[in-house]
C-alpha cells in the first residue's frame, strides 16, 4: 500500500539525512535523504494533502525555509542547507513534537534516555510538554 511505502521512505530518508550529517555533512547522502523524505510524505498522505500541508498561507515562511534548505544542499551549500531545513522542519512539524516525544519515551533504549532525570526536563521544555503531565 502507498501509505506504508510512504512511511518506509520517510524513515529511510531521515536515516540517510542523519548519516549524511554524521559523515561530516555528506552532500550526496543528505540530498538522497531529502528526496526520499519528500517522496515518502507525498505517498504517506497523498499528493493533494501534501500540497495542502506545505502550501498553507500560515506555513509559507516555514515551507520556504525548508525548501530553500533542500535547494541549498543540492547546490552544494550543505551546512547552510541543513540549518535552513532544520529551522523549516521544526516550524512545519513542531506541533507534532509532543506526540513524537511521547511515543519515543515508550521505546526501550530511547525512552530510558529521554526519561533520565537530567534529560527529561530539558526535552520537555524544548517541545513544550508540561513536566507534571509526563508519565514516569
Amino acid at each position: 500500500p502507498p501509505r506504508q511505502s510512504g512511511v518506509l521512505l520517510v524513515s529511510i530518508g531521515v536515516l540517510f539525512t542523519l548519516f549524511g550529517v554524521l559523515l561530516f555533512f555528506d552532500r550526496g547522502l543528505i540530498a538522497i535523504g531529502n528526496l526520499l523524505y519528500l517522496l515518502g510524505i507525498t505517498l504517506a498522505i497523498g499528493p493533494a494533502k501534501a500540497v495542502n500541508f506545505f502550501f498553507q498561507r500560515r506555513k509559507a515562511r516555514a515551507t520556504a525555509c525548508f525548501f530553500a534548505g533542500i535547494f541549498a544542499v543540492l547546490c552544494g551549500y550543505t551546512i547552510i542547507g541543513v540549518l535552513l531545513e532544520a529551522l523549516g522542519f521544526v516550524s512545519l512539524f513542531g506541533q507534532f513534537m509532543p506526540m513524537v516525544i511521547g511515543v519515543a519515551r515508550t521505546l526501550p533504549i530511547i525512552g530510558t534516555a529521554l526519561s533520565a532525570p537530567y534529560v527529561a526536563p530539558v526535552v520537555d521544555r524544548i517541545v513544550g510538554i508540561d513536566g507534571s503531565a509526563r508519565r514516569v
